[in-house]
């Protein structure tokens, strides 16, 4: 018989002998005598050169001599302008945030147990921790008055610990937190935290990612930059334990996250682009898992968000006296007008007329060569006519060249939601940002549970009024018979 604390203190009796077990401590009854179970010290790495260490009784902060160094129980650890990391051997992988202090106590092996240990003095520490089949794993955190000690339910935990001013919050993403506050004990299982302040404990869900699915659901989604995650639903039935199985593969051969998960919803880090799959998993204990219907999330680079809405493409426009058609999906594109160059020009004069109106140009523009570049946007759908006269040094004409025929012609065949506006970063103004794209014609697009008309064409332009900062705008697009479909764009701060 092996007797381990994680918490708090006992005693025990056996032949006569009595025994304190203390916190950590591990004792095996063994032929009516109290064997104490030897902890071998395991090596930890720091990684990287970004943060400041003081070595124990040292009163100075040094920087790592190298960027995987060797650190020992006692270590203060300071994270400067960027998040560091050390690996211990107990087999977790310590994140601190960028700004926090941490002391590192130390990492341990008795048998098929591991288990490490630190103290967070101020910022987020995490911890990701996997174990294989067999063992067992823990990480313990202690925060001023309360002690986390994380540890994986299936193979996996994922718990950030951050320290405030008199405050403490726990936040489980994978695997188990139990957290200890005075005389207040509680377990936290993934996607759930709890904040404690003063001796009381508030417990709540961890905060979901903009971009929600439903069991079940075929979704795409194209994103300016890789999301930070995505938030997956279903509808749970508290009689039953669900478990939310995420994987790479339909066949869920290879498997990314598998965890009980308490609640209706799990916000899953995604961090790059890639194609997820996933099902809930529900059942009580002796009935067996039954598994749900499978979704799928295919998270894509979005193209339209490194075209600059029409800015990055140029369309040549040749002085040929015959017409040139132009299509074009969101906004008009930039404009190459090109001319054979006369000798003797010392300029070039560009005039541009609406078919409607060719009495008074809408551009007219000098050019040094035989090339004048128009900006995307400053002509609109249409027919234009235009023309190029050479000019001498005195701003006399020496040649004008035939009138050549212009068309701008808005494609309405777009096949997938395009959003030329708001741009990637883009700051807001005034507490506002325009919205403009285009959809398939006959479709429906959404911005959250707003839901933007279009014209005939598919085009939408409108302006959404209290947005904030760094919002997150997720625009849907809905067709009869088609899979969901998200365009994200991520606002400037």
């Amino acid at each position: 018989m092996r007797v381990r604390m994680l918490m708090g203190q006992a005693s025990i009796t056996r032949g006569g002998q009595r025994s304190a077990l203390q916190e950590g401590a591990s004792f095996r009854l063994r032929a009516g005598e109290l064997v104490v179970v030897a902890r071998e010290p395991l090596a930890s790495l720091l990684l990287g050169k970004g943060a400041r260490i003081k070595a124990p009784g040292s009163d100075r902060f040094t920087r790592p001599g190298s960027a995987a160094q060797p650190i020992e129980p006692g270590t203060t650890l300071e994270a400067g302008a960027q998040a560091v990391e050390w690996q211990d051997g107990a087999g977790s992988r310590v994140r601190l945030e960028p700004g926090a202090v941490a002391v590192y106590r130390g990492a341990f092996r008795e048998g098929l147990h591991r288990e490490g240990a630190l103290e967070l003095q101020s910022g987020q520490a995490r911890v990701l921790m996997q174990r294989k089949e067999g063992e067992s794993v823990f990480q313990e955190i202690q925060s001023g008055d309360t002690r986390v000690v994380a540890t994986p339910v299936g193979t996996l935990a994922d718990v950030a610990v951050s320290r405030r001013e008199g405050e403490s919050q726990v936040m489980v993403r994978a695997g188990e937190a139990r957290v200890s506050a005075g005389e207040k004990t509680l377990s936290l299982r993934a996607g759930q935290s709890a904040t404690v302040r003063r001796g009381e404990v508030a417990t709540a869900r961890l905060s979901a990612f903009p971009l929600r699915v439903r069991e079940g659901q075929t979704v795409r989604v194209f994103s300016d930059r890789a999301p930070r995650g995505v938030t997956f639903s279903w509808k749970a039935d508290d009689a039953q334990s669900v478990t939310l199985e995420v994987a790479a593969s339909r066949t869920f051969d290879k498997t990314l996250f598998r965890e009980p998960v308490a609640g209706e919803d799990l916000p899953f880090e995604t961090g790059r682009f890639g194609t997820y799959f996933w099902r809930v998993r529900r059942g009580g204990p002796g009935e067996g898992e039954k598994p749900g219907p499978v979704g799928s999330v295919d998270i894509a680079r979005d193209p339209a968000a490194s075209t600059r809405g029409g800015k990055a493409l140029s369309n040549l426009v040749m002085d040929t006296g015959i017409q040139t058609r132009i299509l074009f999906q969101g906004q008009a594109p930039a404009l190459n007008f090109s001319w054979k160059e006369v000798p003797g020009a010392a300029a070039y004069r560009l005039r541009v007329y609406a078919e409607e109106n060719l009495e008074h140009p809408v551009l007219e523009a000098r050019a040094q060569s035989g090339r004048y570049q128009l900006p995307a946007g400053k002509l609109r759908e249409g027919i234009y006519f235009w023309y190029q006269a050479a000019l001498d040094g005195a701003g006399r004409e020496l040649s004008v060249s035939q009138m050549n025929r212009l068309e701008l012609a808005f494609d309405n065949s777009a096949t997938l939601l395009r959003v030329d506006e708001p741009r990637p970063g883009q700051k807001v103004q005034g507490g506002a940002v325009v919205v403009r794209g285009l959809a398939p014609v006959g479709a429906e697009v959404f911005l959250g549970r707003q839901r933007l008309p279009l014209d005939a064409a598919g085009r939408f332009e409108q302006r959404i009024p209290g947005v904030k900062p760094g919002e997150v705008l997720i625009f849907e697009l809905r067709q009869r018979g088609e899979a969901a479909l998200y365009v994200v764009r991520h606002l400037g701060g």
